[in-house]
């Protein structure tokens, strides 16, 4: 199966638009855009600059914004899938009430001391 780098790749080539003129239309780095046709996610910046390098080198390019960022929603979720290890139900019920309960009462006091320090500013 085509990977979404080589998608952008193929695409790209199909259009005979250079990887430069992208760079210099788009004002991305070459190297941020060798590493999205390449697929090496973990290179980039983060998740909200690949959205927005993705949107960028799909306009410029010709492609539909919105199917692009599909197919990178896919692979997030694929990518989530494989890291993700199953674990048993009853694991997580064993000792997380506990912790939920310390989480409740921090919650809780937090917000008690908020509001006391708010109604002595009035």
């Amino acid at each position: 199966m085509e990977t979404l780098g080589q998608y952008l790749k193929r695409e790209r080539e199909f259009r005979q638009i250079s990887l430069s003129e992208v760079a210099s239309a788009t004002r991305i780095a070459p190297s941020s855009l060798k590493a999205l046709e390449e697929d090496q996610w973990e290179t980039l910046a983060g998740e909200v600059f690949v959205r927005g390098y993705l949107k960028a080198y799909a306009r410029h390019i010709g492609l539909d914004v919105a199917d692009v960022l599909l197919r990178y929603e896919h692979w997030l979720k694929d990518q989530a899938a494989e890291t993700e290890p199953e674990v048993p139900a009853i694991a997580l019920r064993k000792g997380s009430t506990s912790k939920l309960k310390y989480l409740w009462w921090l919650l809780l006091l937090g917000a008690i001391l908020g509001t006391a320090a708010y109604l002595t500013t009035l």
